[in-house]
């Protein structure tokens, strides 16, 4: 069977800080087919796992919060709509878009330079405090 199959991501410039990063982002621009072998294995951990809690975090870079912001087409986005259905048949699986918690400072929360968009301390403790409370509320 052949498949076309699209292997190209966009390069993103984005300013962070003044200080302008090249990023990568999987974030919009994975290949479909990873998306499908990706849900289709999330599917098995949550289908053999109905006893257990199980938390799904997407983490956007900075570039990534800009980009939904200016354009938010993440129902369109294969990975994102079927983690989103998914969160409403199985009652063990959570997914959690952490765009939905950011604002203005999420810009804060990354490293300025040096760095591919990881967070900096900022950052972890921001996305900690959060992740914290969904869980311990959502723990019953």
């Amino acid at each position: 069977i052949s498949r076309k199959i699209n292997l190209e991501k966009k390069n993103i410039v984005k300013e962070i800080k003044d200080q302008p990063t090249k990023h990568v982002t999987d974030y919009y621009y994975t290949p479909k087919y990873q998306q499908e072998a990706g849900i289709f294995f999330l599917k098995k951990i949550i289908l053999n796992n109905f006893d257990k809690k199980i938390y799904l975090f997407s983490i956007p870079l900075y570039g990534d919060y800009i980009d939904i912001k200016e354009n938010d087409i993440r129902h369109k986005i294969y990975w994102w709509k079927t983690l989103k259905s998914m969160q409403d048949k199985y009652e063990n699986f959570h997914f959690i878009d952490l765009y939905d918690y950011a604002n203005n400072e999420y810009k804060d929360y990354f490293f300025t330079s040096l760095c591919d968009g990881h967070w900096n301390n900022n950052g972890h403790k921001w996305a900690g405090k959060i992740i914290s409370e969904f869980i311990l509320k959502n723990s019953n």
